[in-house]
């Protein structure tokens, strides 16, 4: 899913105001007919009914799954324009989008689309002329669906937004292209990416870590769940949540984040304490407090700060988000490994 979403689910979720690798190579042309013909007509269920795709699509638009259709060799006739960068494009598909090709979709309500005050600009849409719309981690797919339905196949989550895994929605993607041997290809790449990040840090093992996002003065919500996508991935390293924070009530009804106040700020005391924040003054305010200087992991150096986008990366992951997020907090593993 791109930022522009993403924002406002992370907003949400991590903040009840915690809801809301051998890729190929860059800029491929646009799929054809390829061995991938013989797999088609193709037919994918998903929670609005079923979507039949009749030949290999040539006209691909992505609300949610570029880095999908970019890992596949896809090259989209249009995606979401991430609007937390200057040029529209997350930092990850920075060498694969070529905007000469591909279009940048604007949201037309502008808003935060994980608000629901937001939607896909649909006249753009209509002038890319798709044969195919995936839509698969499209947040807003609630609304969107019988719009982007009546434009082109449209392919959909199975249940609920972010209930598939990455993977799951790597698999799905690559059936609706018909290309679902190089899904499986990267889905077992990434995996790897992963694996290689943990055996280059056994330290981990075992390990108990906290991370949470302090998104106003006084209140900290804190990822508790194993249903979450962070929290899987910090448990594929070889860490774990530890029960002071699994026991926290719920920040929200549905909602997997813990709400935390800042005087039981001691209960994120673990091995590791990830944090994210909502601004500098924030930060300031937080690393100031007493108690937060009293976690073990803060006085023996095994806090480390995580910034948005690589929060986005990780907790939104992809099979290109994924290497690209590990990246950035490399460093700060071996450290806290160590």
């Amino acid at each position: 899913m791109t930022r522009a979403r993403v924002v406002g689910a992370l907003t949400g979720l991590l903040a009840a105001v915690l809801v809301a690798c051998g890729a190929p190579t860059p800029n491929q042309a646009a799929p054809g007919p390829s061995s991938a013909g013989a797999a088609f007509p193709v037919t994918v269920a998903h929670k609005f009914g079923s979507t039949t795709i009749p030949a290999p699509p040539q006209r691909v638009v992505t609300i949610g799954d570029e880095d999908v259709a970019y890992a596949l060799g896809v090259t989209p006739v249009g995606i979401l324009r991430d609007t937390q960068t200057p040029d529209g494009v997350p930092p990850w598909l920075q060498d694969r989008v070529d905007l000469s090709k591909t279009a940048l979709i604007d949201l037309a309500g502008g808003g935060a689309e994980g608000e629901g005050s937001g939607e896909v600009n649909l006249e753009q849409i209509v002038a890319l002329k798709p044969d195919l719309i995936l839509a698969i981690d499209d947040f807003a797919l609630e609304q969107d669906y019988p719009k982007l339905s009546r434009i082109a196949p449209t392919v959909g989550y199975e249940t609920v937004w972010g209930a598939q895994s990455w993977q799951e929605q790597t698999l799905v993607g690559a059936k609706a292209l018909g290309r679902e041997e190089r899904g499986r290809q990267v889905v077992a790449e990434t995996e790897a990416a992963i694996r290689k990040v943990r055996d280059a840090n056994p330290g981990l093992a075992g390990k108990t870590v906290t991370f949470s996002y302090a998104y106003e003065p006084g209140k900290i919500v804190t990822l508790k769940s194993d249903q979450d996508s962070a929290v899987k991935m910090l448990q594929d390293l070889g860490m774990k949540i530890p029960p002071s924070v699994r026991d926290l009530p719920d920040i929200a009804a549905g909602n997997p984040g813990g709400a935390l106040s800042f005087e039981n700020i001691s209960l994120l005391d673990s091995d590791v304490v990830v944090m994210l924040y909502a601004g500098d003054d924030l930060q300031r305010q937080v690393e100031n407090f007493q108690l937060f200087r009293n976690l073990r992991a803060v006085r023996e150096g095994r806090y480390f700060m995580i910034d948005l986008t690589t929060a986005v990366a990780l907790r939104n992951p992809s099979v290109l988000s994924i290497p690209w997020g590990l990246e950035q907090i490399r460093p700060s593993l071996k450290r806290v490994a160590s």
